[in-house]
């Protein structure tokens, strides 16, 4: 699973945090686990990567479907 996203902030919000963009790029796993449990069918774990104007960061994200 791979990802992109791209945030734009209007207004004052923009001037507030110090930054107008923020790029975020993305990729994970996700296993189907339907057949094997029956109270979550489906697991995701997902790294991503934030960058905009003087700002970066990573963040890593676990997605569980019941």
């Amino acid at each position: 699973m791979l990802e992109y996203a791209f945030t734009h902030y209007f207004g004052p919000d923009g001037d507030m945090l110090g930054f107008n963009n923020l790029n975020s790029v993305g990729a994970g796993l996700e296993l189907d686990t339907s057949a094997l449990d029956r109270w979550a069918t489906r697991w995701r774990l997902i790294g991503r990567f934030r960058f905009g104007q003087g700002v970066s960061g990573w963040s890593i994200g676990l997605g569980i479907s019941f």
